[in-house]
C-alpha cells in the first residue's frame, strides 16, 4: 500500500452538552483535527473523565450501538 503521512492540525478542545434519549443529558469533551491533504475531511474525537456519569453514558452508547 502506498500513501503519504497525513497531518493534522488541532483546534482548541472544547465542550458540548448533548439531551439523549438513551442515556439524557452529558457533557463530554471533543477536539476537531482538520486533516492536511484530504478535501475538507476532519477527524472528531469525544471524551469524558472515567468513573463520570458523563463516561458511563459515553459506554452505554457504545455498547448498544450496532
Amino acid at each position: 500500500m502506498t500513501g503519504t503521512r497525513g497531518r493534522a492540525r488541532r483546534s482548541r478542545p472544547a465542550s458540548k452538552t448533548l439531551n439523549l434519549p438513551k442515556v439524557g443529558t452529558c457533557t463530554w469533551q471533543f477536539q476537531i483535527m482538520q486533516i492536511e491533504g484530504t478535501a475538507g475531511h476532519s477527524l472528531v474525537t469525544f471524551l469524558a473523565e472515567p468513573g463520570t456519569p458523563d463516561h458511563r453514558a459515553m459506554v452505554v452508547l457504545d455498547r448498544t450501538s450496532p
